[in-house]
């Protein structure tokens, strides 16, 4: 699902909750249920190099949003993200994010025949049942004025 936020951006505080709530939305729901022991998530951020590069301040924003997300949460597959600075974001939108796929009846999926967001079906699963692709895919609207 993606969400549009409509909410203009005058500090890195609004950029960081931004981040972290396309994130949270991106991988799905925040009870993650792990058959290892738990641990931290690697949050393992990309920046898409078919996108123009992002300003310094956005790459130190989305690593220390990802290190923060990654710290709540607990799996034993790391999570992979790919980030892009566009102009294709939606008007009205700062940013849109979603789960690069969907996968259901694997290995420790809880309902079968159930759709789970790639990066959760990997935390239930305890391996990555995709490996080499990203989990999550976020785009950020390059000429919105991010900075104070």
């Amino acid at each position: 699902m993606k969400l549009p936020l409509s909410a203009y951006c005058h500090s890195l505080r609004p950029m960081l909750t931004i981040i972290l709530a396309l994130l949270l939305l991106a991988a799905g729901p925040s009870v993650w249920a792990s058959p290892g022991e738990p641990q931290a998530a690697g949050m393992l951020v990309t920046w898409d190099e078919h996108c123009p590069a992002p300003p310094e301040g956005a790459r130190v924003a989305l690593d220390y949003a990802a290190t923060i997300w990654g710290g709540l949460l607990t799996t034993p597959v790391p999570i992979a993200v790919r980030a892009c600075w566009s102009s294709s974001v939606p008007a009205g939108a700062l940013a849109t994010g979603d789960a690069t796929s969907y996968v259901r009846n694997f290995t420790g999926a809880p309902l079968a025949d159930t759709y789970y967001p790639i990066a959760l079906a990997n935390a239930l699963a305890g391996q990555d049942l995709l490996p080499g692709d990203q989990e999550i895919s976020l785009k950020f609207k390059q000429d919105a004025n991010w900075s104070l």
